[in-house]
């Protein structure tokens, strides 16, 4: 079952919206002036404080006031988080092409760590490449008074936005979607990096349905990741493998753990622990003695995906699987047993 329904007809909202799309519209904000998405008459950008809502003067409607950073034009929020944020864009240079900024928030863009931050996590995507379910690579450099890096934009919807208005998804999308997440995490692994932030949050799934992952703020060399533990424990408290919260090291077992939290959420509507602060959370994931399988803890799944979550979260990451291949194997033969028929990407 797709998780979007096709559009026979284009809404009057996505027509305005590309008519922002194009060279001309850049060219407009070179010149410092902007057509108000409403009402259609021009702004003078000087008056306006750039990447904020301000009212248009002749309509009263708020508009997002673009900026122009390196030969990219931001002119839409896309989204936040630790580092930053993210905005769409469009290159004068690029003229067929949408894309996706991230830059540092307004306080904190002088903040050497954080700047670092991003240069790093630029490269590591410029060097994980070849992969159909993980954020392509831009461009990334030093504009004026701003870093900034950038990516494809990825139109779609983010997954937590999904399950927010879902609940949950079927058996069989969101077995498809743990394998695409698996082959990606393969493969960044295969390039050198932990991914070590898999949530709801940091996917989205396309109008063609492939599952994407985007923000690599917490990926590190695998190496790093397996003999150099952080004495900074970061990442989000649902999904996080206890081996972090413990001093260990991580290895693709620890990221099997999340992405099996992540399977178990999708599948259920409900993360595996729950109504707890986010320290009590995350100690719940070393502390629980975990007395029920999935199957009991949700009747009526079916007991080969009840399985399978099973072997990706126990608490001891030396009985998990242990490696992406064998998890993708497993899988895809979970797959053939619920559906029938043989996986095909």
């Amino acid at each position: 079952m797709p998780l979007f329904k096709r559009k026979k007809k284009e809404s009057k909202k996505d027509i305005k919206a590309k008519k922002l799309e194009t060279p001309v519209f850049c060219a407009m904000i070179t010149e410092g002036i902007y057509p108000c998405y409403f009402c259609g008459e021009i702004i003078m950008l000087k008056k306006m404080e750039p990447l904020s809502f301000c009212p248009c003067p002749h309509c009263n409607a708020a508009n997002f006031i673009p900026k122009k950073i390196g030969d990219y034009f931001l002119y839409r929020p896309l989204g936040g988080g630790g580092m930053g944020s993210v905005y769409k864009a469009l290159s004068l240079k690029k003229p067929n092409g949408v894309f996706a900024i991230k830059i540092l928030a307004r306080d904190l863009r002088d903040n050497k760590h954080l700047i670092d931050k991003v240069l790093e996590e630029a490269k590591i995507v410029r060097n994980i490449k070849g992969h159909l379910n993980c954020v392509k690579y831009v461009g990334h450099g030093f504009y004026k008074d701003e870093f900034f890096f950038a990516m494809e934009y990825i139109p779609g919807k983010r997954l937590d936005r999904i399950l927010s208005n879902e609940g949950s998804l079927s058996e069989l999308v969101s077995l498809r979607l743990i394998i695409q997440l698996t082959s990606a995490d393969a493969h960044i692994y295969d390039c050198g990096y932990l991914y070590r932030d898999i949530k709801p949050e940091n996917i989205i799934i396309t109008p063609e349905d492939r599952t994407m992952i985007f923000d690599f703020g917490l990926a590190i060399p695998r190496d790093e990741a397996k003999n150099n533990p952080s004495e900074i424990v970061e990442g989000s408290p649902h999904y996080i493998p206890p081996e972090r919260l413990v001093g260990l090291g991580e290895t693709p077992a620890s990221e099997i753990y999340s992405l099996g939290m992540l399977f178990y959420q999708i599948i259920s509507g409900k993360t595996f622990f729950i109504n707890k602060n986010k320290n009590e959370l995350a100690e719940t994931h070393v502390t629980d003695l975990r007395k029920e399988t999935v199957e009991q803890k949700l009747p009526g799944i079916n007991e080969h995906i009840a399985r399978i979550i099973d072997a990706m979260i126990v608490k001891k990451p030396t009985e998990r699987i242990q490696s992406f291949s064998k998890l993708l194997v497993e899988l895809k033969k979970v797959y053939t047993e619920v559906t029938g028929r043989k996986y095909i990407d």
